[in-house]
Formats: C-alpha cells, structure tokens, sequence
C-alpha cells in the first residue's frame, strides 16, 4: 500500500484518502523496537518517507471527547485538546503486547498506561456516530484461493507481531459466522 501511495499520489503531487484498517495507518512504532519495512505499517513507512505529507485519521468506535451530537466528527489532534492525551481510549478492544512478567516476556492485555499520546499513533480522529456499523464481506470472497493464502499469510504476521488470533477470525467468516 506505502508503495502504491508514494508512486501512484505522493511523487505526481496529487492528494488522495486512503482507506485501511487502523493499524494499517499508526504514525509510529516504538522508536527502540527494530522492525523492517515489512513489518511496519503503512502510515509510519509513509511518515518517514514523506513526513508532514501525510495526514492519518484514526476511526474511533465511540464519540470523541469534546465533540457532541450524534453526527459525523472529526478532530487534528496537533493544537486540540485531546494533544497530549492518550491514545487509550481510542484503542482496539483486547490489544495485547509483550510485557516481562515474573521474569518472563508474556503477552499481556494493553492496559490504559501503555498507550503512547495519541499524537503518535494518529494526526486526528474521526467518529462516524450513527452511521458507524460493521459491514462483512460476502463468504465467496473467501473462495478465491491466492486471496486466502494471503489472509492465511497476514494472519501469521499478525500472530508474531501483536499476539492476535487472526486464524480463528478467519475460520469463523469463512464459515460465515463472521
């Protein structure tokens, strides 16, 4: 996705929206942990690569503090109140990390303290209030076999790297109990 952005939008000079999941889009991973390109999100290898280019909305699944009313908000966080906040109440349900428990690195669940500012997971927030709904793909799409050894490739990259069970996720919408 980076290389489609940088080749496609940021070096013609063009703006574009692009539309992924969140922890496609995060600013920034931990400065001291050593990941390659491979391993980092699509908003952080733009970052780097670009800098103040690239604007990164993060979804949130509740109403923004601050923000009333039911309708479509949106927030830049540089300059707001919500600067120097955390990033806590705006992060994925049961988000687990590698934690040193007893002497022994464990996966943990993420608790509020862990978070970094918001600042340097996103550039601002968008709450789609009413309209918020999850919508899931049809189970044909999981017939295309290149596209599931994808998913089941993704799935392996997600277990190494933050401890989630994509798998069973996956086994679940592919029966349709999505």
């Amino acid at each position: 996705m980076a290389n489609v952005v940088q080749r496609e939008v940021l070096a013609k000079k063009r703006t574009a929206l692009l539309i992924a999941g969140g922890m496609h889009l995060i600013c920034e991973h931990d400065p001291a942990e050593v990941l390659t390109d491979e391993y980092r999100s699509v908003g952080d290898l733009l970052r780097r690569r670009h800098g103040d280019q690239v604007f990164l909305l993060w979804y949130t699944t509740g109403p923004i503090p601050g923000l009333a009313g039911s309708g479509v908000h949106a927030v830049a966080l540089k300059g707001s109140t919500l600067e120097n906040s955390s990033f806590a109440p705006f992060a994925p349900a049961g988000f687990t990390i590698k934690k040193i428990v007893d002497g022994q690195t464990k996966w943990v669940p993420a608790e509020a303290k862990d978070w970094p500012k918001a600042t340097v997971m996103t550039d601002g927030l968008i709450d789609y209030g009413q309209a918020r709904k999850e919508v899931l793909p049809s189970t044909s799409v999981y017939k295309d076999a290149e596209y599931l050894k994808e998913l089941h490739r993704r799935a392996g990259i997600m277990k190494s790297v933050f401890d989630v069970d994509f798998e069973s996720w996956l086994t679940n919408a592919i029966n349709g109990k999505g």
